[in-house]
């Protein structure tokens, strides 16, 4: 069996590496993928270069950049399913990345917070917690509405509440 050796860099393509320091977390690319993003990350002003190490540090949330540089490499952008939306949507906006570059399989975890979020905001306009002065240590007592409400967060949120929120939870 035979291998094959690669030859070596030449000065010139390792000038156009670029080491990114996010919170620990280490990233080597060239400066020719990211330049899908509008801003240079040379010249960026959020960031810190330590020559020491000869790299940029941004102190910015670590667990979407390979997909932020898999973007940058193909104009397409999927976001993990483990991530808060919101985080995702606070790092994509960071790095500068339009919203419409989600690819369609991303959209359903991506755009789900923004569902749950008016339904339940929706709910509390039309079941609100009543307020008794007479009640327990907190002031609060749950009316019927209350506890619908409760209830309904309860089978959308937690899986162990019901056999029907597991199901939703697994078709959802």
């Amino acid at each position: 069996m035979e291998v094959e050796l690669v030859g070596e860099k030449t000065c010139d393509q390792t000038k156009e590496i670029i080491n990114i320091n996010l919170r620990g977390t280490r990233f080597a690319t060239t400066k020719s993928t990211l330049s899908r993003l509008p801003v240079s990350i040379a010249e960026d002003k959020r960031g810190t270069y330590d020559p020491n190490n000869n790299e940029y540090f941004f102190d910015r949330n670590p667990r979407i950049f390979h997909e932020i540089l898999d973007y940058c490499k193909t104009g397409h952008l999927h976001l993990p399913e483990n991530v808060c939306s919101q985080s995702s949507r606070e790092e994509i906006a960071f790095w500068g990345v339009p919203q419409d570059s989600i690819q369609q399989c991303c959209w359903k975890a991506f755009y789900k917070v923004d569902d749950e979020m008016d339904v339940l905001d929706k709910l509390l306009t039309y079941l609100p917690l009543e307020t008794d002065s007479t009640s327990s240590q907190s002031g609060l007592k749950r009316s019927a509405c209350g506890d619908c409400r409760a209830a309904l967060w309860r089978f959308l949120h937690d899986w162990t509440f019901s056999r029907g929120a597991k199901v939703f939870l697994l078709h959802s």
